[in-house]
């Protein structure tokens, strides 16, 4: 709501705006969702209501996980499945996404709100090799037990953020990286705004550090998740 109200705003006063919701779908989530559809499904339940129960499976995992912490290690194992293109993960997790957004359609819809575009995590993984790679390339990104990190000097007060988990498996830092290359470099904007949780802006600290290292000021997003 705050997000398409801006957009109004801007785009009343002249600028050329388009509007993107980052859609959160290809996360450990869809990890966790796999291995409680393969092992609690009730098939009735979900043909009557999926969303309603995916719900179920998801609350059913974190209950169950609390009980057997490998749960969270399978899921992880199952996710990292998806992102290297198995059949059989990669048709659940398309029909995942397909549920969910059509119900957010419906809450967008109820609300008057649309976007111009619905590109999520998944529409940046191709990208994320070549970002790894370039981050690897400048020095901005080491190895360090396993994983690929960047680290920040300490003036900056930040964490290190990975970028790459030592299984291979890219977060939600990589995709937000190539979520900025390929705005700057498809759309060539001038300003970018994101709204978000407040509790993420030391992640998007984090981001923006990294992305105006790595590009110079190109890489500089201005303004505010989106």
């Amino acid at each position: 709501i705050i997000s398409d109200n801006i957009k109004k705003i801007m785009r009343f006063v002249g600028y050329n705006v388009i509007a993107d919701t980052h859609l959160g779908d290809w996360g450990t989530q869809f990890g966790k969702l796999i291995v409680a559809y393969s092992r609690w499904l009730d098939k009735e339940n979900f043909d009557k209501d999926p969303i309603a129960e995916l719900e179920r499976l998801y609350i059913k995992f974190g209950d169950e996980a609390e009980k057997d912490p490998d749960l969270d290690e399978l899921a992880r194992i199952e996710l990292k499945k998806v992102q290297d293109g198995d059949e059989a993960n990669l048709a659940l997790w398309k029909k995942f996404v397909e549920i969910t957004l059509s119900e957010c359609k419906k809450i967008y819809e109820y609300l008057g709100i649309n976007f111009d575009t619905y590109y999520g995590e998944s529409f940046y993984h191709k990208l994320m090799p070549k970002v790894i790679d370039e981050l690897v390339e400048k020095g901005l990104a080491v190895e360090s037990e396993g994983a690929l990190v960047v680290f920040f000097d300490e003036k900056e007060n930040l964490h290190p953020c990975i970028v790459r988990k030592k299984d291979g498996a890219f977060l939600y830092a990589t995709s937000d990286l190539a979520t900025i290359k390929f705005k700057y470099e498809n759309y060539k904007m001038n300003k970018a705004l994101y709204v978000t949780d407040d509790r993420q802006a030391v992640y998007f600290k984090q981001i923006f550090n990294i992305s105006q290292r790595a590009g110079g000021e190109r890489g500089r997003p201005r303004g505010g998740r989106r």
